[in-house]
């Protein structure tokens, strides 16, 4: 089974931060869509670090 690159899943965590830092700023600012741009950014950040687990797990202990 072929995996992604570590580079790729550090460049989606850093999207992921980053669209979490955007809802922050959007939540300070009192503007909408703060808390979907933040629960995205949450979620997806979960999603990307569960497939990051179970990918480096089984590439490296199997």
């Amino acid at each position: 089974m072929k995996t992604c690159p570590p580079k790729t899943f550090s460049l989606l965590l850093r999207i992921c931060i980053s669209i979490i830092l955007l809802g922050n700023l959007f939540k300070i600012m009192h503007w909408p869509y703060a808390n979907v741009l933040f629960t995205l950014g949450v979620v997806l950040a979960a999603i990307i670090l569960i497939v990051d687990y179970f990918v480096r797990r089984k590439t490296e202990y199997v």
